[in-house]
C-alpha cells in the first residue's frame, strides 16, 4: 500500500511541474562582501561555501590538467551504523539534507527536511572531518516538532543561514501548497523559536504558487539578504530585501531569474544552492531537480552583478520514464533516485567543495525471471505508466483553470477507476519482486583532486 501513496504523490509531482509550465508564477544566505568570509554552510556567518584551496575549475578545463577534480561514487551517508534511509522514520519518505550545527556544539550535524513537512535530526558524534552521526528523531521547535506545510511533491527543504545577524544561525525551508517560505529562528544552543511565515513589504507571503525551494543570498551586494526561490516550472525568482541586514523587507515585485535568455532552466522543478563551486571568486548556482539530476551555473558575471552560464551536469538524471522506480537483480546495491534536493559544502575538510543528495526510489529487488515472465514485468510496466499519462493530463488542467487541489467531482469516479488499476497492476507485479523498499536516502558526492575516476567535472554544457 505504501507503495501505492508514494506513486501518486510523483504522479501529483509530474502534474504540477507541466501545469506551471503554463502558468508562471505570478510573474513570479548572505553572500559576504568579502568572499574570504565564506565559509561552511552551518557556520553563524555563512550561506554560500567556497574550497579553502586555491584550484583552477573553470568550464571546459583540460582533462590534462593537473588540477582536474572529479565527484567520486556516491554512497550512502549512515546514522547508528545503518544507511539514513528517511522512508523507515517517516511515513512520506523524500529526503532534503542540509549540513550545519543544529545543535549550537560547534560541530557540523545532518538535517534533512521530509515529504511530510518534518525535519529529521542527526547529530555528529564525531569531528567535522570525520562526521559519524546518531540519530535524534524530529527537530523540536517551540515545544513542538518542527514542520512546513507539505504533502506531495515536494520534501521541507531547510537551508541554514544567519537569517537576522545576530551571530545565531537561523534555517529556512520552502513548502508545497500554498508554497509559502519559512522560517525557524535561532535563539542559541540549538534551540528554535516557532515556526513564522516570511512576509513581503505588503504583508503577503513571498510566494503564490505551488512548490518553493528557497536559497538567501546577498544577490546585488548591498549588504543585506535576498531570496531566490526555484519552483515547479523549473525557473528561478528573486526577492529583494528593501530593509536591512537585521530587519528584512522583501519587495512586493518578484524577478524571474534568466540563464542564457530564457528564465525556463531546469526541465522541471529546481532546488537552487548558492556555492563558489569553481572556487574562482563569485558564488555560482547548482540545482537539484525531479528527475535526480544536478547541474552547475557557472557565474560568469561578479559578485554584485549575476549572469549565467549553461548547465553543466554534476549528476545524471535517474529517472527512465514517469515511474521513480529502481528494477533491480536479489539484493543488488540501488543507486541515487530522482527528486534530487541538494546540499554543497567542503564534508571531509580538505578544501573541496563536495555534494550532498537526497533522492527519492521505488526498489524492487527482481526475483531471477523467465523471459516469458520479464515480457511480462516490462508490459505491466507500460500499461503503469500509460495509466499515469491519462492522470496527470487530466490533473493539469485542473490546475491550468485554477481549480488546485480540488478535483471536478465528474472525474471523480473516472480517477478511481484509473487507480483501481493501478492498484491491481502494483499487485501482479509484486508477484515477480523478492523484496519492495520505498527508500529516501542521503547520497555523498566526494570531491577528488586529479584527472581520473569518478565523474570529470569539465564543465560539459547538458
Amino acid at each position: 500500500m505504501r507503495n501505492s501513496v508514494s506513486f501518486w504523490f510523483m504522479v501529483m509531482a509530474i502534474l504540477i511541474v507541466a501545469a506551471c509550465e503554463a502558468q508562471e508564477p505570478h510573474e513570479v544566505a548572505r553572500q559576504q562582501r568579502e568572499l574570504s568570509q565564506f565559509q561552511r554552510p552551518g557556520s553563524p556567518r555563512a550561506v554560500a561555501t567556497t574550497a579553502r584551496e586555491k584550484k583552477d575549475q573553470s568550464p571546459n578545463l583540460p582533462t590534462s590538467m593537473k588540477n582536474a577534480t572529479y565527484l567520486a561514487k556516491p554512497v550512502r551517508l549512515a546514522a547508528d551504523g545503518e544507511p539514513i534511509d528517511i522512508g523507515k522514520l517517516s511515513s512520506a519518505a523524500h529526503a532534503a539534507p542540509w549540513i550545519a550545527d543544529v545543535d549550537g556544539d560547534g560541530n557540523r550535524d545532518l538535517l534533512v527536511g521530509d515529504l511530510s513537512g518534518d525535519f529529521w535530526f542527526f547529530k555528529n558524534t564525531n569531528d567535522d572531518n570525520d562526521p559519524q552521526y546518531t540519530s535524534r528523531g524530529k527537530l523540536p521547535v517551540g515545544g513542538a516538532d518542527a514542520s512546513t506545510p507539505v504533502y506531495s511533491g515536494i520534501a521541507s527543504s531547510p537551508q541554514f543561514v544567519d537569517y537576522d545577524n545576530d551571530g545565531i544561525l537561523d534555517f529556512i525551508s520552502g513548502s508545497y501548497y500554498p508554497g509559502d517560505v519559512y522560517l525557524f529562528r535561532g535563539l542559541g544552543d540549538g534551540k528554535y523559536a516557532e515556526v513564522k511565515t516570511i512576509l513581503d513589504e505588503d504583508g503577503k507571503p513571498l510566494v503564490q504558487q505551488v512548490g518553493s525551494w528557497p536559497a538567501a543570498v546577498d544577490w546585488d551586494a548591498d549588504g543585506d539578504l535576498d531570496i531566490l526561490f526555484g519552483s515547479f516550472s523549473g525557473g528561478l525568482y528573486l526577492k529583494s530585501n528593501l530593509g536591512t541586514r537585521e530587519e528584512p523587507k522583501y519587495s512586493r515585485e518578484i524577478a524571474g531569474i534568466n540563464v542564457e535568455g530564457t528564465r525556463k532552466h531546469e526541465a522541471d522543478y529546481a532546488n537552487p544552492v548558492f556555492a563558489d563551486w569553481d572556487d574562482d571568486g563569485t558564488w555560482d548556482l547548482v540545482i537539484g531537480t525531479s528527475n535526480g539530476s544536478v547541474g552547475w551555473y557557472r557565474n560568469i558575471g561578479s559578485v554584485s552583478q549575476p549572469e549565467f552560464g549553461p548547465r553543466n551536469l554534476l549528476v545524471k538524471s535517474a529517472a527512465e520514464n514517469l515511474m521513480p522506480e529502481q528494477n533491480l537483480k536479489p539484493y543488488e546495491d540501488p543507486a541515487p533516485g530522482v527528486r534530487a534536493q541538494i546540499c554543497v559544502t567542503d564534508y571531509n575538510g580538505d578544501g573541496l567543495q563536495d555534494l550532498i543528495v537526497g533522492s527519492y526510489s521505488d526498489i524492487n529487488w527482481n526475483r531471477p525471471l523467465s523471459k516469458e515472465k520479464q515480457a511480462e514485468f516490462e508490459e505491466l510496466k507500460q500499461q503503469q505508466v500509460e495509466i499515469v499519462k491519462l492522470i496527470v493530463g487530466d490533473q493539469v488542467l485542473v490546475v491550468r483553470r485554477g481549480y488546485y487541489p480540488r478535483f471536478p467531482r465528474k472525474k471523480e469516479a473516472e480517477h478511481r477507476e484509473l487507480h483501481g488499476k493501478l492498484a491491481k497492476l502494483e499487485l501482479r507485479k509484486k508477484d515477480l519482486f523478492v523484496e519492495s523498499l520505498q527508500a529516501s536516502y542521503v547520497w555523498l558526492y566526494l570531491r577528488k583532486s586529479g584527472a581520473e575516476g569518478g565523474t570529470l567535472l569539465r564543465g560539459d554544457a547538458k
